[in-house]
């Protein structure tokens, strides 16, 4: 009786540690993926207005990028990242400011967008990015 006990007290904490083990991999998975929540972070190649920095903090994005000193803002819903950029000399629309729209790769290296003068209108141009760091 005793030999039957000790197996299944045995087995019985097996289980609890596969239990936890499962359980910390589960939370571990979940601290991997709110990086995603950071996924704009970093340094982009964009062929069309150069290196382009940008900082993610909660659902909003600021940055900027070489052209023109240029700087975008905006604000992300899934993988899609839409706001205004600005340039000099003025930094206001018509001519040195208007609407962006970039959509990030699954795997988060690089993004497609668009762009254009102002608010409204049809888009001017391609906005595509490739992660550097």
């Amino acid at each position: 009786m005793n030999v039957l006990r000790s197996t299944i007290s045995i087995i019985t904490m097996a289980l609890l540690f596969v239990i936890i083990l499962v359980a910390c991999v589960a939370c571990s998975g979940t601290t991997q993926s709110n990086s995603g929540d950071s996924i704009w972070t970093g340094k982009w190649d964009t062929e069309q207005w150069g290196e382009m920095t940008l900082q993610q903090n909660g659902s909003n994005v600021t940055g900027d990028y070489e052209w023109d000193g240029g700087n975008i803002k905006g604000t992300v819903s899934g993988n899609i990242l839409k706001g205004t950029w600005s340039e000099s000399p003025t930094y206001q629309p018509e001519n040195d400011a208007g609407d962006f729209e970039f959509t990030i790769s699954s795997d988060g290296n690089s993004f497609t967008g668009r762009w254009r003068y102002g608010s409204s209108g049809d888009w001017d141009g391609n906005w595509d990015g490739e992660r550097i760091r």
